[in-house]
């Protein structure tokens, strides 16, 4: 039904709100702009699409679209149809009021008519063309419409009213044409907006800049589509992805098949997940599948589900983009701006979309008449080229069909046309004269679903080509002409052949390429959600090409001359080895030339006589419609010559010979002097076409010694021999001349180091192309070896002959080389096992004028070093830490966090500084000392490029404890040289040391005295404690006279108490900072300590000793604590305990009285007194004994003015 119910529509609209539900779960395919997405309460929403079909273009008019039928769906594999369209003559579709379809064949018929429309919910649609016409069982070809199937995609927003409706255009094409929408270029309609791939939107002008286009958004349809779809991608498992670098800065990713070979580049999409681990070049990556699009009809590119993900690969490979910019267009497309892309890279919202590789794919095959067959479909030979930036691979594979037709010899292929197919009853190939012969070629097919190639008919020939079976007879179809110099399109079922006067000797070169190219896309698909998904793909492009020698036998006596390399090649690189110009005198048997008979052929053409036969580029001598001897300098001159003029075999001939003659013919040493046009009085002249390049190669090669050719002159004379009265036998020869391969080439290498250490390098010579092209794809010649002293030429693959490998004297170079461009590419192996990083690959260019290469390399080494420093702290400045002599040792790894000790590289001795010198190393592999100062290596240089290392401190220096991390590193060729820098934890005692003040009489405070308030002092000092010179007594370091170097004043609390690590019972303004340790506690650094007490509190005397917990005496003379800080003693083991008590003598009183008469002043005996101090409380009782004796009372009186 053209107008769906609202119960239908209420399902959609429950349908697409699910499916944005859907979308929130990570896929492969997500939303790059949520405003253009439909939410749950936009589904109700709905818009309106029609369809105005493209008619064919053709004047053959027989094709007829009326009942042609598209079906519109709602998912990418077309099972949920949701309507459709029948086309009516004019390509549009219309309905009655119940919006049933009406189908009119007459134009006239239509007039105004209501137009069908689809009113659907807010989305994305797909939409192809039915197999079958409307309510039959006819297909469209039956009315001469070639079916397309293709699957084409819409969306449709609410801003989609009838007056605004979306508008499907697809292109309709005849059987001939066979062209598909999607590579028309991008049409604009009279409102102005952009028509892209068949679809009109026309309620969307284009987009603001900063919008996205509607093109770039990706509907939930579309990752629905990919969750329900699977079917529609041909998955491949048993491949792998690597990437080729250890860093994630440049992260070059390859695809593998089972065997781990690198089969080509593949990019992310999905930034904010990991790319491929590293893997070496052979060994296992990471698994993944391999999802492939556009190979075949059952896995078009619509199938991927964004088509601006295919457009950014398609693009991207065909403009030749950077890896990031195509990465980057692969996730703004997929995720928007979400992974921090501002926009893509190169925009391709408005390109057309690329077409299916089995649709592009397009073949020839030939007629048999005999058998009824069509034999030999091939779409011809395949090169295989790399058409990415260097460092990846994209291949670009390019089909071409070459025929090779020739009137002459045993497999003629041109053959006399029968006069029953052009004149008499029932003859089908109208518009020739029935008074002429003719000769024809075979009859071709054409076979593919949506390509074509246009050719041009030569001059003097015409093309005939009909759409019926051929096979069955050429008198079964009809056929249609194409003059000489019209335009012939060549597409699916056509059937072709060429045909030229009987009388007519040319030559007909007819080439052309296919309309389209054809692109595979792949999704590769990690079987770890860690990873990112990963694309790519594959162009192919088509071509064909004639080249038809019209000639057949001929009378008269005469000779004809070709010339190839004496190699025998039939093709070389014209760019070095050009035989334009080469001429062969015509001499006789006393040397003197001859000059041939001004011969008129039977086609009317009069050849100049001439004493000698000059050459084109190619070998061959050719001639003009006029008889002239034309020279062409390149493919290219002798094509544009082909476009305007005729082509023929330049002969030299003898009229009426009386009798057999011998002749010779002759290399002269000058090739043909230079005329540019025919000219009277000279037979031959260069073909100048204008261009630069053209002009450039006749200044090159004209009126020149034939070195500049390339070639070696043949001096010796060839006999040939002309029969006397031969009226049909021409003698054909072909001679051979040397190539000039007198270059040579050698290499040399630059490095710092001692030459020695590149003993067993090996470097590869390449034949290529041009400056650039990758080596990998061409000719390898041979090697080079490093031999310790020097590079010399070792093996030869024998590809190209003649190439010596030199000896003795010579022994650097490879001789006999042909000119030509040269690369020499350093082994990877073989230098990265030494530790060498890869040269860039060096291109020179061999020519009669530099003859002599040398290529020139220089090289880095992996180098390790080993720095070690102290923590950062102030007491790295002290006596008792060095950072001499500690011992590091490095060893060969599997792998980042593998500890390993069996692989042995060297060892690692510090000095003074910190820096690590190399004091042993494996002397069996090919490790080398470098960085020599004052008879001490401090690098060590060869460490195999792509290993691990992984070193430990095995022995630390003085004072220093051993530095318990085991550094790993990972060389390559981004990370050559790496240092190894350890920080030494310094070794120290924690400031954990008590004191404790107590009462020497009572063990607590007497009488109103405190023992708040002492005040004790610790003094460091730097001075040595180990070795010959330590500092062990009090009395060594009262005789060393120096001073602390930091000094600390403690106050006892309350209590009596002091807790050195603890800054509160410090006096700020008299103490020095703490030393830390890396933890940040206080701590005593290697030295000396003394305490003393430096103030006692109120009421007692500084007079006491220091004692342990269990009442040892730990004072000297002068009742100060001296302990030693060092490997064998901390404070706590020096003094035999972590607290301490200080004893403290209590200040005593006496007091003297009397007791008297009061009357007479006398002393009185035997009277007793209580004395009660009213601070503590303590009583005395004292009684007087005599009667003149004065009581003398002593107690204990803590200093106070409260003590009575």
């Amino acid at each position: 039904m053209f107008k769906m119910k609202r119960q239908w529509k209420r399902i959609i609209s429950t349908i697409m709100a699910a499916l944005m539900v859907v979308t929130v779960i990570p896929g492969s395919f997500s939303s790059s702009s949520a405003a253009e997405i439909a939410t749950p309460g936009d589904a109700d929403q709905t818009g309106y699409v029609k369809i105005e079909a493209k008619l064919p273009e053709s004047d053959e008019k027989g094709e007829d679209v009326t009942g042609i039928v598209y079906e519109v769906y709602k998912d990418a594999s077309c099972k949920d149809e949701v309507g459709t369209f029948v086309l009516s003559c004019d390509g549009k579709a219309y309905s009655n009021k119940d919006d049933e379809p009406v189908v009119y064949a007459d134009q006239e018929k239509i007039n105004a008519k209501k137009l069908a429309y689809l009113e659907l919910s807010a989305g994305t649609y797909y939409y192809r063309m039915a197999k079958k016409l409307y309510k039959s069982e006819k297909e469209p070809s039956d009315q001469n419409v070639a079916y397309d199937d293709q699957i084409y995609t819409f969306s449709l927003t609410a801003k989609a009213t009838k007056k605004k409706a979306v508008v499907l255009k697809p292109e309709l094409t005849t059987v001939q044409q066979t062209a598909t929408p999607t590579d028309a270029a991008p049409k604009t309609t009279s409102d102005g907006f952009t028509v892209i791939a068949g679809t009109t939107e026309t309620e969307i002008a284009t987009p603001a800049d900063g919008e996205p286009s509607r093109q770039s958004i990706i509907e939930p349809v579309a990752f629905a589509r990919m969750m329900m779809v699977p079917i529609l991608r041909a998955a491949s498992s048993s491949y792998y992805a690597r990437r080729t670098t250890s860093s994630y800065i440049s992260p070059k990713m390859y695809l593998q098949d089972q065997n781990y070979t690198d089969l080509y580049s593949i990019y992310c999409g999905d930034h904010n997940k990991a790319a491929a681990n590293y893997h070496e070049p052979g060994t296992k990556g990471d698994p993944v599948t391999l999802h492939t699009y556009g190979a075949s009809s059952g896995s078009p590119l619509s199938s991927l589900g964004n088509d601006n993900v295919v457009k950014s690969l398609y693009y991207g490979y065909k403009n030749s983009k950077a890896w990031n910019e195509i990465r980057r267009n692969l996730d703004y497309y997929r995720h928007g701006t979400a992974n921090g892309n501002p926009s893509a890279a190169f925009d391709v919202t408005n390109e057309y979309n690329p077409t299916n590789k089995y649709n592009a794919e397009i073949k020839i095959g030939t007629v048999s008449l005999t058998n009824k067959t069509v034999n030999n479909v091939s779409a011809g030979t395949a090169t295989k080229k790399n058409i990415a930036p260097s460092g990846e691979k994209r291949y670009l594979y390019s089909y071409e069909v070459s025929k090779k037709l020739s009137a002459k010899g045993s497999n003629a292929n041109i053959y006399k046309l029968d006069e029953s197919f052009y004149k008499g009853t029932g003859h089908k190939l109208t518009g020739l004269t029935a008074s002429e012969s003719y000769k024809r070629s075979n009859i071709y097919k054409v076979e593919s679903l949506a390509n074509s190639y246009t050719i041009k008919v030569p001059k003097n020939v015409i093309c005939y080509t009909t759409i019926g079976k051929a096979e069955n007879g050429i008198n079964t179809c009809t056929w249609t002409k194409h003059a000489a110099g019209a335009s012939v399109t060549l597409s699916g079922g056509t059937y072709f052949m060429f045909i030229a006067k009987l009388s007519y000797a040319g030559i007909s070169s007819i080439d052309a390429n296919a309309s389209k190219d054809g692109f595979v896309a792949y999704f590769i698909e990690p079987s770890s959600s860690a990873f990112q998904n990963f694309y790519a793909g594959e162009l192919y492009n088509y071509s064909v090409s004639f080249d038809i020698n019209w000639e057949m036998d001929e009378g008269s006596a005469s000779f004809e001359l070709s010339k190839v390399p004496s190699d025998g090649s039939t093709s070389w690189d014209y760019d070095y080895y050009n035989m334009a110009g080469i001429r062969y005198e015509i001499l006789d048997k006393d040397g003197t030339t001859v000059k041939s008979s001004a011969h008129k052929r039977s086609d009317g053409i009069t050849v100049k006589a001439a004493t000698q036969l000059v050459l084109s580029y190619n070998g061959k001598a050719y001639m003009d419609e006029d008889g002239y001897n034309v020279i062409f300098v390149s493919p290219a001159a002798k094509a544009a010559f082909k476009t305007d003029h005729d082509l023929y075999t330049f002969r030299w001939y003898r009229d009426d010979l009386e009798k057999d003659t011998t002749y010779y013919y002759k290399e002269a040493a000058t090739t043909s002097g230079k005329v540019t046009a025919p000219t009277a009085g000279k037979a031959s002249y260069y073909y100048d076409d204008g261009t630069t390049v053209t002009k450039t190669l006749i200044n090159k090669f004209a009126g020149r010694n034939i070195s500049v050719t390339g070639f070696v002159q043949d001096k010796n004379a060839h006999a040939f021999t002309l029969k006397k009265g031969d009226k049909v036998t021409k003698v054909a020869a072909t001679t051979t001349d040397k190539m000039d391969t007198s270059a040579t080439a050698m290499a040399t290498k630059s490095y710092a180091g001692n030459a020695s250490e590149l003993n067993g390098v090996k470097f590869n010579l390449y034949k290529v192309e041009k400056n650039g092209t990758d080596p990998s794809k061409v000719t390898l010649v041979g090697d080079y070896i490093h031999n310790g002293t020097g590079i010399i030429a070792n093996t030869l693959t024998g590809k190209i002959k003649g190439v010596v490998a030199g000896t003795g004297s010579d022994a650097a170079y490879f001789t006999n080389l042909p000119y030509g461009w040269y690369c020499l590419v350093e082994d990877a192996a073989t230098a990265q096992e030494r530790g060498f990083s890869v040269a860039d690959p060096v291109y020179l260019e061999a020519t009669s004028s530099n003859k002599t290469l040398n290529f020139k390399m220089s090289d880095i080494r992996s180098g390790l070093k080993l720095k070690k420093q102290f923590d950062n702290t102030p007491m790295n400045k002290l006596c008792n830490y060095s950072l001499d002599g500690a011992e590091y040792k490095a060893y060969i790894t599997s792998g980042n966090g593998v500890e390993s000790t069996s692989d042995y590289i060297c060892t690692f001795t510090t000095d003074a500084a910190g820096n690590g010198y190399v004091s042993d190393y494996n002397k069996n592999k090919y490790y080398a000392l470098a960085d020599v100062q004052n008879g001490r290596a401090y690098k060590l240089v060869g460490l195999p490029i792509g290993s691990w290392v992984c070193i430990k401190e095995t022995k630390a220096s003085e004072g220093c404890g051993l530095d318990t991390t085991i550094y790993y590193l990972y060389f390559t060729e981004d990370n050559m040289e790496q240092t190894v820098t350890s920080t030494e934890p310094l070794k120290n005692d924690p400031l954990e040391i008590y004191l404790e003040k107590r009462d020497s009489t009572s063990g607590d405070a007497t009488g109103s005295a405190s023992l708040a308030g002492a005040e004790f002092t610790v003094k460091y000092y730097d001075v040595p404690v180990t070795g010959a010179d330590a500092v062990t007594t009090y009395e060594q370091l009262q005789a060393t006279d120096k001073t602390p170097a930091r000094t600390w004043v403690y106050r006892t609390d309350a209590d009596g108490f002091i807790n050195m690590g603890d800054a509160s019972y410090l006096i700020k303004d008299q103490s020095s900072e703490y030393y830390y340790d890396t933890a940040g506690k206080p701590t005593f650094p290697y030295g000396c300590i003394t305490i003393e007490e430096t103030k006692a509190p109120e009421g007692y005397l500084k007079t006491g000793e220091f004692i342990t917990s269990d009442g040892t005496d730990k004072s000297n003379a002068d009742g100060v604590i001296f302990a030693v800080i060092n490997d064998s003693y901390t404070m706590e083991s020096f003094i035999g305990s972590a607290s301490l008590i200080k004893k403290e003598t209590v200040l005593r009183g006496d007091i003297k009285f009397k007791k008297i008469a009061l009357d007479t002043d006398k002393p009185l005996s035997g009277i007793a007194f209580r004395i009660t101090s009213k601070t503590t409380g303590e009583t005395k009782l004292y009684v007087s004994k005599q009667a003149k004796s004065v009581c003398k009372v002593s107690i204990t009186c803590p200093w106070t003015k409260k003590c009575l």
